[in-house]
């Protein structure tokens, strides 16, 4: 770039440099160390070569130094041009380049079809969701998948860990609700799982709790198991030995929840 430089200040003081990034980049940095006052046109296609040259037409440059797609076009409008050409290094330079990036993209492509391929087979029903509920990922048949994301699509924010309960075909599902943010923005990974309460989940005064729901909420309450009294942690112990199923009714305010609570958590079949 510099000996090609040289010779076009000893052929003329009118000339121009212009060419794709390969070309300008080296030119700029010269050309600033240097300090000539060269003009240069960075073009990134033909259209750009094309106008560019026309605009040097009508500046009257007389020499135009350029690669070799720009040579054609400027000989074609009857300029005097240098050709700039790349050595042998840095063909070889560039070439090395591109195989690097090659495998790059091959390793990337290779591990997304392993990360693809061990989601699709795994036994968990996942789905996930950008921060605008468009679908990334998807394991669970098509018409599942749509009434969920018409679900979730009503909701206006998901928080993490939250739960919903989604009705679909006569059956509830679960809905586990994860977030998670990379360099490319947030996302929602939503676990379905088959649930088992029947449809009148909180028809009728009844209430449906998971027991992952649960264990959630006694995490958040560490101090609840004092508000029940002994008295009746040790009758609710004898006749669980007994039932499979127990009423709890009382008085509001005594704790009759967390006792529910309670036992299912420690005594649970």
């Amino acid at each position: 770039m510099l000996s090609t430089l040289q010779i076009a200040k000893n052929y003329s003081d009118n000339y121009a440099i212009i060419g794709f990034p390969g070309v300008t980049e080296p030119a700029y940095l010269i050309c600033d160390l240097m300090q000539y006052k060269v003009p240069i046109i960075t073009i990134n296609s033909i259209e750009e070569a094309q106008q560019g040259l026309s605009k040097m037409q009508k500046d009257n440059y007389s020499l135009i130094l350029c690669d070799v797609i720009t040579n054609q076009i400027a000989i074609e409008k009857s300029f005097k041009t240098i050709l700039i050409t790349s050595g042998t290094e840095s063909i070889k330079h560039a070439f090395k380049e591109v195989l690097q990036i090659t495998h790059l993209i091959e390793n990337s492509n290779q591990q997304t079809q392993i990360l693809e391929q061990t989601l699709t087979n795994q036994s968990n029903a996942l789905l996930l969701l950008n921060a605008n509920f468009k679908l990334h990922y998807s394991n669970i048949e098509q018409e599942l998948q749509q009434s969920v994301l018409a679900f979730l699509a009503k909701k206006t924010l998901l928080q993490d860990h939250q739960i919903y309960y989604h009705s679909f075909k006569r059956a509830l599902y679960r809905l586990a609700i994860s977030n998670f943010t990379s360099s490319a923005g947030s996302y929602y990974l939503v676990e379905v799982k088959l649930s088992t309460p029947p449809l009148i989940n909180n028809q009728f005064g009844i209430k449906y709790q998971h027991f992952d729901d649960i264990k959630q909420d006694i995490s958040q309450q560490l101090t609840f198991t004092t508000f029940i009294e002994e008295e009746n942690k040790k009758k609710a112990k004898r006749l669980d030995n007994y039932f499979r199923s127990l009423l709890i009714f009382g008085e509001s305010g005594t704790s009759k929840t967390s006792l529910a609570q309670y036992l299912f958590i420690k005594f649970r079949l």
